[in-house]
């Protein structure tokens, strides 16, 4: 199965709500508001007083990723994430591996979904409060 991915305001800008969006043979969406972004930066520099900012939104992606996949990542052979952060995907590959466990066979592929994909019309759905996605807290990211 293939998985695209996308997402609707930035984890940097933290002044708006994220959305990151799955689409398959089902669709999903997580939504984690610009309150919830800043709590997370403020934990994750409190925890790591040298990482940047990027760093620490960057970090905050990688978690709200796998929060997004792991529900739905099992008889995935290539996930398709959408060229939000350029020459990363291996590092972003590599820390899902880690967080899933390295026996997945998995492909990941960053590029430009476009805004046909049902992925990027659900992101946007939802961040324009067309639909709802599944809220995610902040205090459920810092327990890991």
């Amino acid at each position: 199965m293939i998985i695209e991915v996308d997402q609707s305001g930035r984890t940097d800008q933290t002044n708006k709500t994220t959305v990151l969006a799955l689409s398959n043979k089902t669709s999903y969406a997580i939504v984690i508001s610009s309150i919830e972004k800043r709590k997370l930066v403020a934990h994750f520099k409190k925890k790591n007083p040298e990482w940047s900012k990027s760093r620490i939104c960057y970090q905050i992606f990688i978690e709200l990723l796998f929060r997004l996949l792991e529900k739905h990542i099992h008889n995935t052979s290539l996930i398709i994430l959408d060229e939000e952060y350029p020459g990363y995907q291996g590092d972003i590959k590599n820390r899902l591996l880690n967080r899933f466990g390295n026996d997945l066979d998995i492909d990941l592929v960053v590029r430009n979904i476009g805004k046909g994909s049902a992925a990027h019309k659900l992101a946007w759905q939802v961040y324009n409060n067309k639909k709802r996605g599944e809220r995610v807290l902040a205090k459920n990211i810092t327990k890991i």
